[in-house]
């Protein structure tokens, strides 16, 4: 998982601590993109309260909705076409080489070469007291 050098100083996270009010506001995004990468996904069902508060490992003094809200207007995640899903948008900026790898991997990856024996080199067809 990777995170942008500039992450701490970009607006987008800066808006999200001044909204969260509390110092962990990192450990917050950190965990919901942990989230994702232990899933292989991109999109959570934050919808249920109960799962964006363990997705983040939210303290229970935060409102649910605010935060949720929050991190809409913030772009950290945004409305999925599903209405109960949401996408990790943050995730996906940062993280879109690891997606591909992801994505590539489900298809099976690369067919495996046959070798045929004159492949095989001048070790391969070796007789004693040959040298090379």
């Amino acid at each position: 998982m990777n995170f942008t050098p500039n992450l701490l100083r970009s607006a987008t996270f800066v808006k999200f601590k001044r909204g969260v009010g509390k110092p962990d506001a990192l450990e917050y995004i950190f965990n919901l993109t942990q989230t994702c990468q232990l899933g292989r996904i991109t999109k959570l069902p934050l919808a249920d309260d109960l799962e964006l508060r363990l997705s983040m490992e939210l303290p229970d003094d935060l409102d649910i909705n605010q935060t949720r809200d929050l991190l809409v207007s913030c772009g950290i995640i945004s409305q999925s076409t599903d209405c109960e899903l949401y996408n990790v948008d943050l995730f996906e900026k940062m993280n879109g080489q690891l997606i591909a790898c992801w994505e590539n991997g489900a298809k099976g990856g690369r067919p495996k070469e046959k070798t045929s024996p004159a492949s095989v080199g001048r070790r391969g067809n070796m007789e004693i007291g040959d040298p090379f």
